[in-house]
């Protein structure tokens, strides 16, 4: 009796010492997975200025899409505007933090109908995301 009393009191140690990111609202998914997400814009922290994002083919524009099975796809075409790159993978979703290959890990700032703006990114490689970093999307 004392092993299941100390056993319970353990769990409900465990439970109150949990993690309070859980009570950050969820993003809706719907709005994640319902189309292309075209690339609008990015922040860098150098300096804080917007840079329009450069599509290099003047018809075809830069994408990515969310599927709901977890899967992420995305399109980059080059100057000759052949589609060059499709670069496939996967994503988790939970709370705010969207993370992609199961390494890159971001925060979903906005997500509208129309906008999607990220923050975080890993610069320079180190293991560490630069959250000034923000990309914008649009639909």
């Amino acid at each position: 009796m004392k092993k299941l009393l100390g056993l319970a009191m353990a769990v409900l140690l465990f439970a109150s010492c949990s993690d309070d990111n859980n009570n950050e609202p969820a993003v809706d998914v719907s709005k994640l997975t319902s189309g292309k997400w075209f690339r609008s814009s990015t922040r860098y922290p150098d300096n804080g200025q917007m840079y329009l994002h450069d599509n290099l083919c003047p018809t075809s524009r830069d994408y990515v899409v969310f599927n709901t099975d977890g899967t992420i796809t995305s399109v980059y075409y080059f100057e000759d505007c052949i589609f060059h790159s499709d670069n496939s993978g996967t994503y988790t979703l939970v709370g705010k933090r969207l993370t992609i290959g199961g390494s890159e890990s971001l925060i979903i700032t906005k997500l509208t109908s129309s906008t999607l703006v990220v923050s975080g990114y890993d610069m320079d490689g180190d293991g560490v995301s630069s959250n000034s970093i923000e990309f914008t999307y649009t639909r």
